[in-house]
């Protein structure tokens, strides 16, 4: 490499190493699947080290954790820690919350979700799959007059057409 201290570079090479782990692991190669593992989490997190402002890094390695968590659902809190961490550096970046709503429902803190989904909707009012995302929530706590404020809203003001947000909302309880 030309310039091997590059942080792109060692982003791509974790990116590699995560594919390589999931290929490990369909085969169902343990050790091999540990090794490119681990070689992934440490290369992004060098990436993230050697230009610890570009957030760009924090958000491919939130995506590295994500793939990570389908060899082992635990690194979905490294991917929850490494949003909370970009979060710190671009606070008002709506999809930054968003993706921590998903994996605050993912990991069951159904209560932070509605919270945090919340909150992406404050900073970007036309977030279509935030209130989407949001009314499934507020259904599953049968919340159901929260839900349907939102699927109303997808429905009068961003997206008439919406089908995921008719259907929703004709399969609510009537109250």
């Amino acid at each position: 490499l030309l310039e091997p201290n590059q942080p792109l570079y060692y982003g791509e090479l974790a990116s590699s190493y995560v594919s390589l782990a999931l290929s490990f692991n369909k085969q169902k190669d343990t050790d091999n699947t540990q090794k490119m593992t681990d070689l992934a989490i440490s290369t992004s997190q060098e990436a993230i080290s050697l230009s610890p402002a570009n957030n760009n890094l924090r958000r491919s390695q939130f995506g590295i954790y994500v793939m990570l968590s389908t060899i082992n659902p635990n690194y979905l809190l490294n991917a929850r820690n490494t949003l909370i961490s970009a979060i710190a550096y671009a606070p008002t970046d709506a999809k930054l919350y968003y993706n921590l709503g998903l994996v605050d429902a993912r990991i069951g803190q159904t209560d932070d979700a509605i919270t945090t989904l919340q909150k992406t909707i404050n900073l970007k009012a036309n977030y279509t799959d935030a209130r989407l995302a949001l009314s499934y929530l507020l259904i599953d706590k049968k919340d159901y007059a929260g839900a349907k404020t939102q699927l109303e809203y997808i429905l009068t003001k961003l997206d008439p057409a919406n089908s995921l947000a008719k259907q929703d909302l004709s399969g609510l309880p009537a109250k």
